[in-house]
């Protein structure tokens, strides 16, 4: 499939939000209706990873394409890397902007948004006229109405790509004093802790956040843009559970429930609802888009498109996908399919090979898939250190970036 036009195209990261906590993906209470909506009438990603939990991190993986590996704080605070070369820049025909309601300084991601966006706008605190409600800057609602308005001018002159970066579902989960119309939900603790929620104020910032999305598809139908833009929404982590006894045994098992969270691109105008299995990761994500419109580029990252080729497909039968969990200097990283998944230390010791379909997913199951087991522990260290390695081989020099902007 290749869209000949150019849509708009906005990314809405989804703060906090695991897979777990989204209706469309099992969680048993009415708390999501709005992303349901979209995943059921959009292309829904069931196997969808962040490679490594963190907010910052997923801002880094997400633009840059590199898994944020790095064993000290985040990627995004080392200024001899936050220059990278990315897929999106190949979308030429498109404005760039991006929203965030708090400072774009903290972890100096600001510094990763603008040396490796050529173009880009910014937009943080100190650019909105809607007030600060906590720490993390304007609620989301607020944020919502910003970006609406400044894209409703933008899309009168040549398409754009806009993220948008959510918070509100983070702690101290604030539920803001304004006349939205949105009603926080009620459930007794027995409810809310078996559908996977520490608190009922947790539940509800995962409401709220539904809520403020629901709001926004509203305003971009209003402002005019909402037929001709692919909406594409990721969680960038999960935040804390109590168990998921709705979920698959392996996400608690083998330490992934923090990593599994929703994706989902909505098309009202180019994409027909469709169900994914295939495991894929955030760094996917913008060179799927880039085979979507027909943007040719040169791939330098290490995300692939999700319905293009995959090599490891002749040996384990599906995608595999990169993860990292635990200790940063010490990390657990893997790679994982729709049916298995490899664990190890980051030099490739004490391997295991896990059966994600078992009831009983911890018990490594190598001697059964020898090769299966091989091949991933091979991908995953190759990932890992080519990673890495790409984080300082993958920069743009400054002779070569006068020689863009010429």
């Amino acid at each position: 499939m290749c869209i000949r036009d150019r849509p708009n195209i906005i990314f809405i990261m989804l703060e906090s939000l695991g897979a777990s906590r989204v209706g469309a993906y099992n969680n048993p209470l009415p708390i999501t209706p709005n992303l349901d909506h979209l995943a059921e009438n959009g292309w829904l990603f069931k196997n969808f990873y962040v490679p490594v939990s963190g907010t910052a991190k997923t801002v880094f993986a997400s633009i840059t394409g590199l898994p944020d590996v790095s064993s000290i704080e985040t990627a995004t605070r080392n200024p001899m890397i936050a220059n990278q070369r990315v897929v999106l820049n190949y979308f030429e025909d498109h404005k760039k902007l991006y929203f965030i309601g708090g400072s774009a300084g903290w972890a100096n991601m600001s510094g990763v948004i603008k040396q490796s966006i050529d173009g880009i706008t910014l937009y943080e605190e100190g650019n909105y006229t809607e007030p600060m409600v906590d720490v993390w800057g304007i609620s989301d609602w607020s944020l919502f109405k910003e970006a609406d308005r400044i894209l409703a001018e933008k899309r009168r002159s040549k398409p754009f790509i806009a993220y948008i970066q959510t918070a509100a579902n983070h702690r101290p989960f604030t539920i803001p004093d304004e006349d939205s119309g949105f009603e926080a939900l009620s459930f007794s603790e027995e409810e809310y802790r078996s559908a996977g929620f520490r608190s009922l104020e947790q539940l509800n910032a995962v409401h709220l956040l539904d809520y403020n999305i629901g709001l926004f598809m509203e305003m971009a139908k209003k402002s005019g843009y909402f037929e001709n833009t692919i909406f594409v929404l990721y969680g960038d982590h999960n935040n804390r559970i109590t168990t998921t006894p709705f979920m698959k045994p392996f996400y608690e098992a083998l330490d992934l429930d923090g990593l599994h969270v929703p994706h989902i691109m909505f098309g009202p105008k180019y994409l027909e609802p469709k169900v994914i299995e295939e495991a894929a990761s955030l760094v996917d994500v913008v060179p799927t888009m880039a085979g979507l419109l027909g943007v040719e580029y040169n791939n330098t990252t290490m995300g692939r498109d999700v319905f293009g080729p995959a090599f490891e497909t002749d040996i384990v039968g599906s995608r595999a996908v990169f993860t990292q969990t635990s200790n940063k200097r010490n990390p657990v990283i893997g790679a994982i399919t729709k049916d298995f998944m490899a664990r190890m230390e980051s030099d490739g010791s004490d391997a295991k090979l896990h059966d994600l379909n078992s009831p009983t997913p911890a018990v490594d199951v190598s001697g059964e898939h020898p090769e299966i087991a091989e091949y991933l522990k091979s991908l995953a260290v190759g990932i890992y250190e080519t990673t890495k390695f790409n984080f300082y081989h993958n920069t743009v020099g400054e002779a070569e970036k006068r020689q863009q902007q010429k």
